[in-house]
């Protein structure tokens, strides 16, 4: 056995000291607001938004998402701050849609049938999907549409028809009206020229025409 020197007993206590003060010093806390902007902007995307663009409920041809979508929207709950950095992502960034009578006046996300209708919230939302039933509408006036939709990132407005009555493309005429969307995207019943003529004309700028238009009418 070695011999306890006291050199040796010095080192012994002082590694029992250090001992207990890593025992009775609390851990430090990780304060989420100390990360740089960058990295927060990161983990709230990563949290509060989902990858693909919004469902619909009418077209086979599109990939669906699940009806519970991986998200985190109680990280906004934690303070002011994180409300304020992190709302901007959630209703900025992700898809919405719009209400087939209200338009942009109530909305829901995308697969859930939660309604929102807070001004303060819809303000933030970018990005809209929109359902247009060829031969029940309902119908809505170009000035609605242009005050709706004008000026957003994206617009998704789908078109397609029931199986049973009448139908006509004249109800997409207002959407003529729609002026300096970033991205558009028209597809589902309608034919794709049409479409596409719909699609440049939704991000043109004012005062621009893109007549004539034919409308079908059946």
């Amino acid at each position: 056995m070695a011999k306890l020197t006291k050199n040796r007993l010095r080192k012994l206590l002082a590694k029992f000291k250090h001992f207990l003060h890593l025992r009775s010093t609390p851990p430090t806390p990780f304060r989420f607001l100390d990360l740089p902007g960058e990295i927060r902007n990161i983990i709230y995307r990563h949290v509060l938004t989902y990858k693909k663009s919004s469902a619909s409920y009418y077209a086979p041809d599109r990939p669906r998402l699940p009806y519970t979508l991986d998200l985190v929207p109680k990280l906004l709950l934690a303070c002011k701050r994180t409300f304020e950095e992190g709302s901007s992502i959630l209703y900025g960034e992700n898809f919405f849609h719009a209400h087939p009578s209200f338009l942009t006046k109530s909305i829901m996300p995308a697969m859930t049938r939660t309604e929102i209708d807070h001004p303060h919230i819809i303000s933030k939302v970018r990005r809209f999907h929109m359902e247009v039933c060829l031969n029940s509408g309902p119908y809505h006036s170009p000035r609605q549409l242009k005050e709706a939709f004008s000026g957003m990132d994206d617009l998704e407005v789908h078109v397609f028809q029931t199986i049973d009555g009448e139908f006509g493309t004249w109800l997409l005429e207002p959407y003529t009206e729609i002026r300096r969307v970033r991205r558009a995207r028209v597809y589902g019943y309608i034919d794709k020229e049409l479409a596409r003529r719909l699609e440049i004309c939704m991000q043109s700028d004012e005062g621009v025409e893109h007549g004539p238009w034919e409308w079908q009418w059946t």
